[in-house]
Protein backbone atom coordinates (compact mmCIF):
# COMPACT_ATOMS: atom_id res chain seq x y z
CA UNK A 1 0.00 0.00 0.00
CA UNK A 2 3.19 2.23 0.64
CA UNK A 3 4.24 1.91 -2.48
CA UNK A 4 1.45 2.85 -4.46
CA UNK A 5 1.30 5.23 -2.61
CA UNK A 6 4.48 6.77 -3.11
CA UNK A 7 3.89 5.56 -7.24
CA UNK A 8 0.79 7.75 -7.35
CA UNK A 9 2.86 10.95 -5.78
CA UNK A 10 5.45 10.35 -8.21
CA UNK A 11 2.92 10.00 -11.14
CA UNK A 12 1.07 13.36 -10.22
CA UNK A 13 4.27 15.32 -9.41
CA UNK A 14 5.20 14.22 -13.27
CA UNK A 15 2.00 15.20 -14.66
CA UNK A 16 2.17 18.50 -13.43
CA UNK A 17 5.83 18.81 -14.45
CA UNK A 18 4.79 18.21 -17.69
CA UNK A 19 2.01 20.13 -17.85
CA UNK A 20 3.76 23.42 -17.02
CA UNK A 21 6.62 22.53 -19.34
CA UNK A 22 4.64 22.17 -22.20
CA UNK A 23 3.20 25.68 -21.26
CA UNK A 24 5.83 27.04 -21.11
CA UNK A 25 7.42 28.36 -24.62
CA UNK A 26 10.25 26.73 -25.99
CA UNK A 27 11.26 30.25 -28.02
CA UNK A 28 10.16 33.75 -26.39
CA UNK A 29 10.29 34.95 -29.71
CA UNK A 30 7.03 32.91 -30.65
CA UNK A 31 5.15 34.14 -27.60
CA UNK A 32 2.48 36.84 -28.34
CA UNK A 33 3.95 39.59 -26.82
CA UNK A 34 1.31 41.73 -25.18
CA UNK A 35 1.03 45.36 -25.91
CA UNK A 36 1.43 47.34 -22.61
CA UNK A 37 -0.80 50.95 -23.13
CA UNK A 38 0.81 53.78 -21.59
CA UNK A 39 -1.00 56.82 -21.22
CA UNK A 40 1.14 60.38 -20.66
CA UNK A 41 -0.61 62.78 -19.09
CA UNK A 42 1.25 66.22 -19.62
CA UNK A 43 2.01 68.25 -16.68
CA UNK A 44 0.59 71.41 -15.82
CA UNK A 45 1.57 74.48 -17.21
CA UNK A 46 1.41 78.27 -15.75
CA UNK A 47 -1.56 79.99 -16.97
CA UNK A 48 -0.87 83.29 -18.26
CA UNK A 49 -2.41 86.37 -16.36
CA UNK A 50 -5.07 88.35 -18.69
CA UNK A 51 -3.82 91.98 -19.67
CA UNK A 52 -5.54 94.33 -17.09
CA UNK A 53 -5.75 92.32 -13.98
CA UNK A 54 -2.78 92.90 -11.90
CA UNK A 55 -1.82 90.64 -8.59
CA UNK A 56 -2.19 92.51 -5.70
CA UNK A 57 0.61 93.67 -3.25
CA UNK A 58 0.63 94.68 0.07
CA UNK A 59 1.35 98.66 0.90
CA UNK A 60 1.26 98.24 4.60
CA UNK A 61 2.32 95.44 6.71
CA UNK A 62 -0.81 94.04 8.95
CA UNK A 63 0.29 93.86 12.64
CA UNK A 64 -1.98 92.87 15.32
CA UNK A 65 -2.30 94.61 18.82
CA UNK A 66 -0.01 92.25 20.41
CA UNK A 67 2.64 92.65 18.07
CA UNK A 68 2.44 89.32 15.80
CA UNK A 69 2.86 90.64 11.90
CA UNK A 70 4.49 88.51 8.68
CA UNK A 71 8.04 87.98 9.40
CA UNK A 72 7.62 87.80 12.71
CA UNK A 73 8.59 84.95 15.15
CA UNK A 74 6.35 83.82 17.63
CA UNK A 75 6.04 81.02 20.16
CA UNK A 76 3.09 78.80 21.86
CA UNK A 77 1.57 79.94 25.09
CA UNK A 78 -1.03 79.52 27.77
CA UNK A 79 -1.92 75.81 26.81
CA UNK A 80 -0.87 74.64 30.22
CA UNK A 81 1.28 71.91 28.44
CA UNK A 82 -1.38 70.53 26.64
CA UNK A 83 -0.25 72.13 23.34
CA UNK A 84 -1.98 74.48 20.49
CA UNK A 85 -3.40 72.49 17.30
CA UNK A 86 -2.18 73.36 13.87
CA UNK A 87 -4.95 73.56 11.57
CA UNK A 88 -5.31 73.31 7.66
CA UNK A 89 -7.14 76.45 7.26
CA UNK A 90 -7.73 79.90 9.12
CA UNK A 91 -10.84 78.38 11.27
CA UNK A 92 -11.92 76.02 13.80
CA UNK A 93 -14.03 74.21 10.71
CA UNK A 94 -10.51 73.11 9.31
CA UNK A 95 -8.94 70.24 10.45
CA UNK A 96 -5.78 70.33 12.72
CA UNK A 97 -2.86 68.67 11.20
CA UNK A 98 -0.74 67.99 14.27
CA UNK A 99 0.53 69.54 17.68
CA UNK A 100 2.62 72.78 18.23
CA UNK A 101 4.32 72.28 21.48
CA UNK A 102 4.10 74.37 24.55
CA UNK A 103 6.78 77.50 24.09
CA UNK A 104 7.88 76.20 20.58
CA UNK A 105 9.04 78.95 18.36
CA UNK A 106 7.79 79.24 14.79
CA UNK A 107 7.73 82.11 12.58
CA UNK A 108 4.82 84.01 10.59
CA UNK A 109 4.42 83.19 7.08
CA UNK A 110 0.11 84.83 6.57
CA UNK A 111 -2.11 86.50 7.76
CA UNK A 112 -3.96 87.61 9.96
CA UNK A 113 -7.32 86.32 8.62
CA UNK A 114 -10.19 86.07 10.83
CA UNK A 115 -12.23 82.84 11.47
CA UNK A 116 -14.41 81.82 14.81
CA UNK A 117 -13.74 84.71 16.77
CA UNK A 118 -10.23 83.87 16.43
CA UNK A 119 -7.68 85.72 14.76
CA UNK A 120 -5.67 83.23 12.93
CA UNK A 121 -1.98 83.39 11.57
CA UNK A 122 -0.29 81.09 9.01
CA UNK A 123 3.23 79.55 11.08
CA UNK A 124 5.60 77.82 9.48
CA UNK A 125 8.46 75.78 11.63
CA UNK A 126 11.82 77.29 10.97
CA UNK A 127 13.38 73.98 11.93
CA UNK A 128 11.20 71.96 9.80
CA UNK A 129 8.87 73.16 7.03
CA UNK A 130 6.54 70.36 7.03
CA UNK A 131 5.61 71.75 10.54
CA UNK A 132 3.03 74.24 9.22
CA UNK A 133 -0.75 75.23 9.51
CA UNK A 134 -2.48 78.14 10.97
CA UNK A 135 -3.07 79.15 14.72
CA UNK A 136 -5.01 81.20 16.57
CA UNK A 137 -3.21 84.11 18.21
CA UNK A 138 -4.80 84.28 21.79
CA UNK A 139 -2.00 81.15 22.39
CA UNK A 140 0.61 82.85 20.65
CA UNK A 141 3.09 85.17 22.34
CA UNK A 142 5.83 87.38 20.28
CA UNK A 143 9.50 86.16 20.30
CA UNK A 144 10.95 88.73 17.79
CA UNK A 145 9.55 91.02 15.49
CA UNK A 146 9.91 91.07 11.70
CA UNK A 147 12.25 94.01 10.68
CA UNK A 148 10.78 95.40 8.07
CA UNK A 149 7.74 96.35 9.75
CA UNK A 150 7.60 99.88 10.77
Amino acid sequence: MLAGSVGLTAMLCFLCFGVFWLAVPSNPAETDNAAFIFTVIPAPTLTATPEGYLTPTPTQALVSADGIAVGAYVQIFGTEGQGLRLRSGPSTDFPPLFLGLEAEVFKVEDGPKLGNTYTWWYLVAPYDKTRSGWAASTYLSLVEAPTDVP
